[in-house]
């Protein structure tokens, strides 16, 4: 079996760390020395020489007589980036999106990329999918990131023209691409942790039923169940959209008509402070609310939460997406920032 050279090594892990802001320019725009490279990696200079002269034949650096290596401006200013996301993030997800953006515009400044966000109120309908493409200039981009899930056939489309994306979360019957979240993985974890305090009538928050990113969710919302020997009840169900209003209504209607509800695993920890908050009014103590997001604005309010870790999430993308718009194949196509579970 032939080993990988030793100057490829270095040369990938030099391009890497330039890629996630490990080593950025100086205030004299220059990158570290070669000899820098030399003592941090345990290698010879001769080695560095020919790694960061495959880089400069790559495009990415340029190596200056007499002051040292620079990243090639045109490499470092090149690249314009696509965001895609819902319209109702702008309702609810706000925090969130907050936390995402400050990780992706991080080291997007790093690597002087442009950013263009653009939203929708749902890209997994075949309307939706018209509207994606008659929006969103493709042909000026050099990759996306995707938000929110979208349809296969906006998929297919960005396929066929060979634009790198990144997405953060599973999409059905797409396989070469990256992910960076898991929302089965999420939403399984919550549900366990609710269950593990005692509750067994969990009032749960699906989303449009229409949507991936809602059956996700659902999906490990029921093997959570099943892991304590519970089946979902479907009248303890919504798939409404996101509204505030509605979810209280929802919650409202079971206990009019008697059923028990001990627990609620809303949307996000924006909607399960505001259905606790709602509950307490009510004078209805006693019911656990879960959400996500671990949104430090609400840590009193909501019982469990989990943290994705959003901004280190929207850093790992964009610098998945630099690489991938490079050239560079992902090892893997799932990448997953490992959720923590928060129960208060």
């Amino acid at each position: 079996m032939n080993s990988i050279p030793l100057h490829v090594k270095v040369r990938e892990q030099i391009k890497k760390g330039i890629y996630d802001g490990t080593f950025l320019p100086d205030e004299n725009g220059l990158l570290p020395s070669q000899q820098y490279f030399a003592n941090l990696l345990g290698v010879s200079l001769v080695t560095v020489k020919k790694a960061i002269g495959e880089l400069a034949q790559m495009g990415l650096v340029e190596s200056r007589r007499g002051k040292g290596l620079i990243l090639n401006p045109a490499a470092e200013r090149s690249l314009s980036i696509g965001i895609i996301f819902f319209d109702v993030f702008k309702d609810f997800g706000s925090p969130v999106v907050a936390r995402l953006m400050s990780g992706i515009e991080e080291f997007s400044f790093k690597r002087s990329i442009s950013l263009s966000i653009y939203s929708f109120p749902c890209l997994e309908t075949p309307a939706g999918e018209d509207e994606f493409f008659a929006r969103v200039p493709l042909e000026s981009l050099s990759g996306l990131l995707l938000l929110s899930p979208v349809s296969d056939g906006a998929i297919a489309g960005i396929e066929k023209r060979n634009l790198p994306f990144v997405s953060f979360n599973l999409l059905s019957g797409v396989n070469a691409v990256c992910h960076v979240s898991d929302a089965v993985d999420m939403t399984q974890q919550v549900t366990e942790a609710v269950l593990r305090r005692g509750c067994r009538n969990p009032v749960f928050f699906a989303g449009n039923g229409d949507r991936v990113s809602s059956y996700m969710r659902l999906a490990g919302h029921r093997c959570a169940l099943s892991h304590f020997g519970m089946e979902a009840n479907p009248a303890y169900i919504s798939y409404e959209d996101y509204n505030m209003d509605a979810a209280w209504e929802f919650v409202q209607g079971l206990l009019a008509s008697g059923r028990p509800v001990d627990s609620v695993i809303a949307f996000d920890d924006v909607m399960a402070a505001g259905l606790q908050e709602r509950l307490a009014l009510d004078k209805r103590g006693g019911v656990l609310v879960a959400g996500f997001g671990n949104l430090p604005e609400y840590q009193d309010r909501v019982a469990v939460t989990i943290d994705p870790h959003y901004k280190e999430i929207g850093y790992a993308s964009v610098s998945m997406l630099a690489r991938m718009i490079d050239g560079e194949r992902p090892q893997r196509t799932k990448f997953y920032h490992k959720s923590e579970l928060v129960v208060r």
